[in-house]
């Protein structure tokens, strides 16, 4: 038995235990902590993997760390170094072309940050962690960014054969790098384009985000729903100045505004100012859509591989990915579902599992990515937790099947939320820790707003669909597997009004979880339900959570939000539990 344990110590820490080829646990250390988006060491993510395998330090035989770096607190304890090296690309990039600054430059300062953190506090912090585990420090090997986001898209793509798979990786930016092509064949990984940061198509995004008053590296979802709202002229003429910001060039793409981070701040205040809030939404949209879209076309041309495969934060775009889907020149896609830097620990983890493959002459053996329920089960622990609920308060009661009774009180419009079975991994909620509605009832929208979500009015809700039901709702021509929703598809005209809540209102788009019945059966069970009742094979889908909060991982979390909320209902395993009138 090989086991690795997998960190991402950096943005959206996380970690995994990957034993023999296959995911046993992963989880994102801000459903412990409960702080949204955390971005430095997950201690409580590794003590929470390792317990739910039941695995010990002694059994760990490698720790896989993604990042050279080591992660976010570099830029606290090195603030000297990488400061300088942030304000002289920043400055520099005023006076220089981009491409004088492409070749390596701001990859080696980090590199050199690196050496000396390793030499640092922070390391000899991270040591007595690992020594606290009983875990060796000569079992720690460290792994690029984007050589793990190419890993994690690769050997989890959903189909297997032997073709080669081309393997395109983007976001804002890690270990220097904001995107890569690889050449992928059997169990050989060659990485052909790298693309640096300094032409981060991520970033700019990011920073469009923090432009329009949103939270960067967080509401870039927010700018692509707005964007289908804009008025097609004004966008058009708000493209037309954005547009110059960047282009392909055969196989990469390049930043022609010469500016990074608050330097490009400021060009894109100057550039953009009194242009309307949805209109700069679209340009910005469209940009990536077409910059994407040109750079993997060419891709595949010049490699002659129509299989591909995505990772990192930039595929999270679920409107970019359709575009990139549809293209004539794709047979197969595989998206890695939690895209983001979170995918970066299952990454690490399976290059670790290689290196040692390779030192003992083993052939690797990865399975692909199935379903991804990869957290903690509460179920055996649900029985005590409810007896301590306020009776008073709350009518509590055990169903031999209560996901059932839940798809009928879904029939009923009712609105109520799931804290069952493992909790997913990554951003989405695909129903154990989901808040569940009548996709047909559009007022079900400002409901859930109100009730729970307040989120931005322009902002869809996504459904969860029987995978026998999914043509009656979605355009999908060539079968595309889409089970994670992480991908966007025009809604049937014709069955539109049936999932009228989980469609955006102005392209008429929906992100659909494909639920395949092995997969979830709980939960398959519940949209049968209500199907029974409805003819409708679809249930809208939102996370569970307050607003500005992680996704609920516990009973007691599912609890806060239940108090804290005009919610009203809460499936806790076997149990409904419902506030009193």
């Amino acid at each position: 038995m090989t086991t690795i344990l997998g960190i991402m110590d950096s943005h959206l820490g996380s970690a995994c235990i990957f034993k023999d080829g296959v995911i046993e646990a992963a989880i994102a250390e801000e459903r412990l902590n409960r702080i949204k988006g955390y971005s430095l060491f997950p201690e409580k993510a590794i003590k929470k993997v390792m317990e739910i395998t039941g695995t010990k330090g002694e059994d760990i035989d490698l720790v896989a760390i993604s990042n050279f770096t080591f992660g976010a607190d570099v830029l606290k304890l090195q603030k000297k170094e990488q400061g300088f090296a942030r304000n002289l690309v920043a400055n520099l990039s005023r006076f220089m072309p981009a491409s004088a600054l492409d070749k390596g430059f701001l990859r080696q300062i980090y590199i050199k940050v690196t050496y000396k953190m390793r030499k640092s506090k922070l390391f000899r912090e991270r040591a007595r962690y690992f020594q606290s585990l009983d875990i060796s420090l000569d079992k720690i090997r460290f792994y690029e960014h984007h050589d793990c986001h190419a890993a994690a898209a690769y050997y989890m793509r959903n189909w297997r054969d032997n073709k080669k798979t081309l393997v395109f990786t983007a976001d804002g930016e890690g270990d220097g790098l904001c995107a890569s092509i690889w050449v992928c064949e059997k169990d050989r990984m060659e990485k052909k384009i790298p693309i640096s940061v300094m032409h981060s198509l991520g970033g700019m995004y990011t920073r469009f985000t923090k432009f329009l008053g949103m939270k960067p590296w967080e509401h870039e979802y927010k700018v692509m729903g707005l964007a289908p709202n804009s008025n097609k002229k004004r966008g058009e003429d708000t493209y037309q100045i954005v547009k110059k910001f960047m282009h392909v060039d055969k196989l990469k793409f390049h930043n022609d505004t010469n500016r990074v981070g608050s330097a490009f701040s400021s060009y894109l205040f100057k550039k953009l100012k009194y242009r309307q809030f949805d209109n700069v939404a679209y340009a910005i949209q469209k940009l990536q859509d077409d910059i994407f879209t040109k750079w993997i076309r060419n891709g595949i041309n010049h490699f002659g591989i129509r299989n591909i495969a995505l990772a990192g934060g930039s595929f999270l775009n679920v409107k970019t990915n359709k575009l990139i889907a549809e293209m004539d020149c794709v047979d197969n896609i595989f998206i890695f579902p939690p895209a983001g830097d979170d995918s970066c620990s299952i990454g690490a983890a399976i290059l670790g599992y290689l290196d040692i493959c390779e030192m003992d002459g083993k052939k690797p053996d990865i399975k692909p990515l199935m379903q991804l329920y990869f957290g903690e089960s509460f179920d055996d622990k649900i029985q005590n937790f409810v007896r301590k609920i306020n009776k008073r308060k709350y009518n509590i009661k055990r169903y031999s099947d209560v996901d059932s009774v839940v798809g009928e009180l879904l029939a009923k419009n009712e609105i109520a939320a799931r804290c069952s079975g493992r909790m997913e991994y990554g951003p989405r909620a695909l129903g154990n820790r989901s808040i569940l509605a009548n996709p047909s009832d559009i007022d079900s929208i400002e409901r859930i707003n109100t009730i729970i979500k307040y989120r931005d009015f322009w902002m869809p809700f996504a459904p969860s669909m029987l995978d026998e039901r999914a043509k009656d709702y979605i355009i999908n021509p060539k079968n595309l597997a889409s089970h994670y929703m992480v991908m966007a598809f025009d809604a049937k005209e014709e069955n539109r009004k049936k999932i009228i809540a989980t469609v955006h209102q102005a392209d008429k788009t929906t992100r659909p979880q494909i639920l395949i019945k092995d997969w979830n059966e709980d939960y398959y069970r519940l949209i049968k339900s209500f199907e029974s009742k409805t003819g409708i094979g679809a249930v809208l889908n939102t996370s569970f959570n307050l607003h500005g909060e992680p996704v609920v991982c516990s009973p007691q979390d599912a609890m806060h939000t239940l108090e804290n909320s005009a919610l009203k209902h809460l499936i806790l395993g076997n149990y409904l539990v419902s506030k009193k009138s």
